[in-house]
Order: structure tokens, then sequence, then C-alpha cells
């Protein structure tokens, strides 16, 4: 049997330490916080991030899609997708994975960002966002 044997050699000795506490953000938190966002920092930042990536200092997975083509369809209508994407910049603390929906028939965008550890790889922050944090990037990022 595979799946037992898997187990008999999983190193279970990580199950005995503490994880990192996860912080969650709430939106409401990060409301309070746009208009700190919305400014040259974020500009700078985003600009930043392009200069790093193509020299190649960056790390971007490519993006997985659910709920378009070829993926089957999901439950929120035929425009309905959700997006994963995960990048770092190398040898910088963190890690970022986004997971951005949109498209599902009578909801607005939605989305949470999760911040992890390049050190631990344990999850450190949840973002629940809605998306927002996307579209100021976006906006950054074309402005």
């Amino acid at each position: 049997m595979i799946i037992g044997a898997s187990l008999l050699a999983y190193d279970s000795s990580h199950l005995e330490m503490e994880p990192t506490p996860l912080r969650v953000v709430t939106m409401r938190q990060i409301a309070d916080l746009l208009p700190n966002l919305i400014s040259d920092d974020t500009l700078q930042n985003q600009k930043a991030a392009f200069v790093a990536h193509s020299m190649n200092k960056g790390t971007i997975s490519p993006v997985q899609t659910l709920g378009q083509t070829p993926a089957g369809p999901m439950l929120g209508g035929k425009q309905s997708q959700v997006c994963v994407k995960t990048g770092y910049i190398n040898e910088d603390e963190i890690f970022v994975t986004k997971v951005a929906g949109g498209g599902a028939e009578g909801y607005g965008n939605t989305g949470i960002v999760l911040v992890s550890s390049q050190r631990s790889l344990q999850p450190q922050y949840v973002l629940q966002d809605n998306a927002i944090l996307t579209e100021i990037r976006t906006a950054a990022a074309t402005a």
C-alpha cells in the first residue's frame, strides 16, 4: 500500500514545533490604510518591482487560472474566474501568493493575499483585501 509506506516514511518531528501565528488583516483595516497606499511611494515600489523583475532579481510563477478554458466552468457564471499568482524578490524575506476572483454573476471582485516567510516558508499574514490591492497595483503599474 503506497499511502501506508508514505506515512511510515513521513517525518513528523515538525508537528511538535509551534507554527508562527497567522495574522489576519481585514478589509476594514486595509481600507483605513488606503490613503497611504495611493501615493508616490506605491508608484516607486511598483517601479522597483518591475526593475527587479527585468534584471532577473524576482521570481514569478506561472498564473493558475480556474473557471476559464481549458479549465471547467465555475458555478459563478460564464465570466467567473479565479487566478492564483505567486512571486517574490530573490533574497527578500517574504513571498506572496495572491488569489483573486472576479466575474461571478451578482458579485464583485474578491481575493486574498497570503504573505509567507522565504526562510521558514510559513504563512505570516492573510490580507482579506477583496482584490482592492490588486486594483491599486494595476493602477500603479499603468501610471
